[in-house]
């Protein structure tokens, strides 16, 4: 017959994948580190494939928040991105700090972003992870884009601005509506013309407000309450010998 008081010894094992001994003391803000810093996030591993490791970030960074740790997630998903480097990793840290309502999520979006193609990745992400069917973006999240997208020249948004992406340069303005951080001195917009050899401002056949001097070293007047979208000007037909 069967005993029912069985051994504890070993009910509480903690292996790794291979069957090994692993440490039963990581706290979850450790294992968070251990995953972000040795992952590319959505790509298969040895032992794992990739939507696991995304799903163990997700928990793992909603237990960190639980934990009042999130400070220390901030930390861990900019350290990520700045020192070692990652992408998409720190991008999933990040929406799920917004996700769990941590507050300092909105300035981890704004620092966990380098690159000006990352917006518009930030709100694939977000649609792709969440399961309601919303047209909506969290504040935290559009803020924290906000934030960073006066960071990016002309040039930068020019390249980055996804002619054939699902989410483009266009959708992110549209969603989380910048606005520069001295409008009376730095906007200026940036128009195509005979003669450049960037053509940055164009997306969609409209023209964007940018946000500091690198777009073009342009004094303009105050924006006032203007849109920041503006419909591309004609260009101008090119006159004769008589011409002006």
């Amino acid at each position: 017959m069967a005993s029912s008081n069985v051994s504890v010894r070993g009910a509480h094992r903690v292996s790794t994948h291979e069957g090994g001994s692993a440490s039963p003391n990581l706290s979850p803000l450790d294992q968070l580190e251990r995953t972000i810093s040795t992952c590319l996030l959505f790509e298969n591993t040895f032992y794992e494939d990739g939507a696991s490791v995304a799903d163990r970030i997700r928990d793992l960074v909603a237990q960190c928040v639980r934990r009042k740790e999130s400070l220390e997630v901030s930390a861990l998903a900019i350290h990520a991105r700045q020192v070692l480097h990652l992408r998409h990793a720190p991008l999933l840290v990040a929406i799920e700090l917004v996700r769990n309502g941590a507050p300092v999520a909105r300035q981890t979006v704004d620092s966990v972003i380098q690159r000006a193609d990352e917006p518009a990745e930030l709100l694939s992400m977000w649609k792709g992870t969440t399961e309601r069917r919303t047209k909506m973006f969290p504040k935290a999240l559009t803020k924290g884009i906000s934030d960073a997208l006066p960071r990016f020249d002309a040039y930068q948004l020019a390249k980055y601005k996804g002619r054939n992406k699902h989410f483009k340069l266009r959708d992110v303005f549209r969603v989380c509506r910048p606005t520069p951080p001295h409008p009376r001195t730095r906007g200026s917009v940036v128009r195509r013309g005979p003669g450049h050899a960037l053509t940055p401002g164009h997306v969609g056949g409209r023209v964007v407000v940018l946000f500091g001097d690198e777009a073009g070293h342009v004094d303009s007047p105050p924006l006032r309450e203007q849109t920041r979208w503006a419909r591309a000007p004609a260009q101008p037909p090119e006159h004769g010998r008589g011409g002006r």
